[in-house]
C-alpha cells in the first residue's frame, strides 16, 4: 500500500477515533460525578442517602478498569505511532541516496529503481544492449527467405554443372 492511501485511511476514521477518547473522557468524568456523590452522601448525616456511598464502589471499579484499559491501549498506540513515524522518515532518507547505506555500486540500481529509471540507463548499457535493429534485420532477412526456390534453384546449378561434365 502506499502512504497516500494510509493517509487517506487515517483521515476517514478521525471521527472515529476522536469520539471513542471522547467517550474514554466522558466515562472517566461520569465515574468522578458518581465518586462524588458518594463521597457527599458519606458526610451527610441523613441516613437515607447511605445507598450513594455504594457509588464509591462503581466508581472504583470502573476507574480501575478505564485506567488500565487507557494504559494499555496507550503504551499499543505510541509504540506503533513510534514505529512508524521512524520508519517513514528512515524510508524517505533511504530512498533519496542509497550509497551510505549499501555501498556506490549497489546505490546505482537502487537509486535508479526507485527513480523510475531503468537499469540499463544507470548501468550505462545501452550501447550492449542497442541489437534490436540487427535483429530485426536478421529476422528479415529470415522471413524472406524462401526454402523451396533455394532448394529448386541449388538443383538447377547442379544439373548445370553436370551437364557441363
Amino acid at each position: 500500500m502506499e502512504i497516500d492511501s494510509l493517509d487517506d485511511k487515517v483521515e476517514e476514521n478521525k471521527a472515529i477515533r476522536m469520539g471513542a477518547i471522547l467517550a474514554v473522557f466522558g466515562l472517566s468524568i461520569f465515574c468522578i460525578f458518581f465518586g462524588f456523590l458518594g463521597v457527599i452522601s458519606y458526610w451527610t448525616p441523613c441516613k437515607w442517602d447511605d445507598i450513594l456511598i455504594y457509588l464509591m464502589n462503581v466508581t472504583w471499579f470502573l476507574g480501575s478498569i478505564i485506567v488500565t484499559f487507557a494504559w494499555i491501549l496507550a503504551g499499543i498506540t505510541a509504540f506503533i505511532a513510534v514505529f512508524f513515524n521512524d520508519s517513514c522518515n528512515f524510508l524517505d532518507i533511504v530512498v533519496e541516496d542509497f550509497e551510505p547505506y549499501v555501498g556506490s555500486a549497489a546505490s546505482v540500481g537502487l537509486n535508479a529503481c526507485f527513480n523510475n529509471t531503468p537499469l540499463v540507463i544507470a548501468f550505462n548499457l545501452t550501447k550492449r544492449v542497442a541489437f534490436q535493429k540487427q535483429i530485426d534485420d536478421q529476422l528479415g532477412a529470415i522471413n524472406n527467405f524462401n526454402v523451396a526456390e533455394d532448394v529448386r534453384l541449388d538443383q538447377e546449378r547442379s544439373d548445370e554443372r553436370r551437364q557441363r561434365e
